[in-house]
């Protein structure tokens, strides 16, 4: 009977100190148009966790937005796509802020083809300053650089994300 007691009594203190932790892995994905007469397109789009479902279930209970990968992909192509190769930068700043000086991610000589897929370079240092703004909406934006223009292709960045949520 002291052994059941002693069970319930950690139980019930491992679920009120919040000890219960549930991982939810998950995307948050930003589409956006690149369309540029010459070779250079710059894109601001919204980024808003608060929008994805697995936040919206967990949100009494999220304890934090853990960001894993960055993937930039070409979703489409338009008739008057010139463009075979490009590079680029993503930056992000808080909604209304001033625009970082560094990128957070970059990526290099990625084929305009549709379909392809690029996981994008990212430091620990850059993770971070990502995951500070994971609580609410942000902006990013795209800087891309092609081989020839006219650019006219739709792209998606994708946030890898897991969702740490507990009681």
């Amino acid at each position: 009977m002291n052994t059941i007691f002693h069970f319930v009594s950690l139980t019930l203190l491992v679920i009120a100190s919040g000890c219960t932790l549930e991982t939810v892995d998950s995307h948050i994905d930003v589409d956006f148009d690149a369309l540029a007469e010459g070779v250079e397109s710059h894109n601001t789009v919204s980024v808003n966790p608060n929008e994805n479902p697995d936040v919206v279930a967990n949100r009494d209970y999220i304890k934090g937005i853990d960001v894993s990968n960055i993937v930039f992909t070409v979703r489409s192509i338009g008739e008057t796509n010139r463009a075979q190769s490009g590079s680029g930068e993503v930056y992000v700043r808080a909604a209304g802020a001033d625009w970082d000086a560094e990128p957070i991610a970059t990526f290099e000589e990625t084929p305009v083809e549709v379909g392809v897929t690029k996981t994008l370079a990212v430091t620990p240092e850059q993770i971070a300053r990502i995951e500070a703004l994971m609580t609410d909406a942000f902006e990013a934006r795209i800087d891309g650089h092609v081989d020839q223009g006219p650019l006219s292709f739709g792209g998606r960045l994708t946030f890898d994300v897991q969702i740490r949520a507990g009681l």
